[in-house]
């Protein structure tokens, strides 16, 4: 008597298997989604927009920013005609004029867009010009 029921309990043991494998797959593939939404919407979103606003130099990979230098500019080129030039083509976070040791301008300034795409959209600006004189572009990379 007491072997056969131990057969018995084997068998019911393997059709328990059979199903539970089943329903753990189903579960586990509804679960997987579930997650994977509220991750995707809830943790994702949110961090995403943290680090966008609260921490724009985030060392994200889709945060990197790029810094073109320009040469040639005229010597009375303002921040604002800098942000001009580059108007409608790309967004300039910064604009850094440099000068000279005697602290005239240099006619060449750093401008830093906020991510490569910005920075490829600028470049299509490379020997346009401002003013009387055209202006050179040249791809830092990024920060």
């Amino acid at each position: 008597g007491g072997s056969m029921a131990g057969r018995g309990g084997m068998g019911g043991g393997f059709n328990n298997l059979g199903m539970g494998r089943q329903e753990s797959n189903f579960y586990n593939d509804e679960e997987y989604d579930g997650s994977f939404g509220s991750a995707g919407a809830g943790g994702g979103g949110r961090g995403g927009g943290y680090d966008d606003f609260n921490r724009p130099q985030g060392g994200g990979g889709g945060d990197t920013q790029y810094v073109i230098n320009m040469r040639g500019l005229p010597f009375s080129a303002t921040r604002r005609d800098i942000n001009l030039f580059f108007a409608g083509k790309a967004s300039v976070m910064d604009v850094e004029i440099h000068y000279s040791n005697d602290g005239r301008p240099a006619g060449t300034a750093s401008v830093l867009f906020p991510s490569e795409e910005d920075a490829r959209a600028a470049m299509d600006l490379n020997r346009k010009s401002m003013g009387s004189r055209y202006i050179e572009l040249y791809l830092e990379g990024p920060v």
